[in-house]
């Protein structure tokens, strides 16, 4: 394989990835909806950190410095809640609009 089809095949996962972003952003929305309410689930904070973290990792993986950038203030933003506990309101406005800074990157 040529490295003008390597990169060809590059592009073409970047694209398919850019294209997956929406449905793990709503993902992320649903499992902080999960967490920022009465009854906390506390399975959704664990999954929510693991999928912020590895699209932290991916989307700088794929040339997407300011995708990757978001994800890990959102993860910073997530540090020291504890499963099953309710976000105080401070830290459920920052969470929040982190995550509308990732869904604009």
């Amino acid at each position: 394989m040529s490295w003008q089809d390597l990169g060809k095949e590059f592009q073409k996962l970047r694209a398919e990835y850019r294209g997956s972003l929406p449905a793990k952003l709503r993902r992320l929305r649903s499992l902080w909806q999960r967490i920022d309410c009465e009854e906390p689930d506390p399975d959704a904070l664990e999954i929510l950190k693991r999928e912020i973290h590895t699209m932290a990792g991916s989307a700088g993986s794929f040339g997407l410095p300011v995708v990757s950038k978001a994800a890990a203030a959102c993860e910073d933003a997530l540090e020291g809640l504890k499963p099953g506990s309710r976000p105080g309101a401070k830290r459920s406005a920052k969470f929040t609009a982190q995550l509308a800074k990732l869904d604009k990157a």
